[in-house]
């Protein structure tokens, strides 16, 4: 009696997938290492530099913000693609087919974290903060929107938004930037009679009189 035979694959099958996984995962190996040598690079040469040349470099290179994040995706989805095809061909099409269809998943949700977070920025009004019952109208995450009848997350929440509401209606920034120096902020910079590091202001003379 012939025992039941389980999935296998043709040679010529078999040789075909495995050109596809090999191809697959040399395709991940290389964007991981784009990826890699992006950030190393683009570190090695902002690092050195004062704050307004970083700027400039950022100016003139502004991928260089969202190339590492492109190639790490890039290389997940070929990852993602070089185990499904390993999958069908050890296990079948029905395994096969389910992490397929996790691959699909991991790029809708890398597509909607990606797309949350860039719409964020600094000019945002953030009042909100101060009234719970306007979370549900803001684009904020659906976890502190249902938090909000949470005590403790709604006193962190009002903690962290009157800081920053202050400082806008003050008009004051933690640091300012001028040619590379770092600035006081203004109101220290009105009351700043002597030399600061942080001013850069130059030292008084000695024979100075006031």
């Amino acid at each position: 009696m012939a025992l039941p035979r389980g999935f296998t694959l043709e040679p010529a099958d078999k040789i075909q997938l495995q050109q596809f996984y090999g191809s697959l995962c040399m395709a991940s190996l290389l964007f991981n290492l784009l990826c890699i040598m992006s950030c190393v690079v683009h570190l090695s040469y902002v690092d050195p530099l004062s704050e307004l040349d970083a700027i400039k470099f950022f100016l003139m290179r502004i991928d260089s913000l969202g190339d590492p994040i492109v190639f790490m995706v890039e290389s997940c989805i070929f990852f993602m693609g070089a185990v499904s095809v390993w999958v069908l061909g050890t296990f079948g099409l029905a395994l096969a087919l389910q992490n397929f269809v996790c691959l699909i998943i991991f790029i809708a949700g890398n597509a909607q974290l990606w797309a949350k977070t860039s719409a964020f920025a600094p000019s945002m009004n953030l009042r909100w903060t101060q009234d719970p019952s306007l979370w549900a109208a803001e684009d904020i995450m659906y976890g502190l929107k249902k938090r909000s009848n949470n005590a403790q997350v709604v006193s962190f929440v009002q903690k962290f938004g009157k800081v920053v509401l202050e400082q806008e209606q003050q008009g004051l920034r933690p640091r300012t930037y001028d040619g590379g120096r770092r600035l006081c902020p203004p109101t220290s910079m009105a009351q700043c009679g002597r030399s600061a590091p942080c001013c850069g202001r130059p030292a008084p003379s000695l024979n100075h009189k006031p």
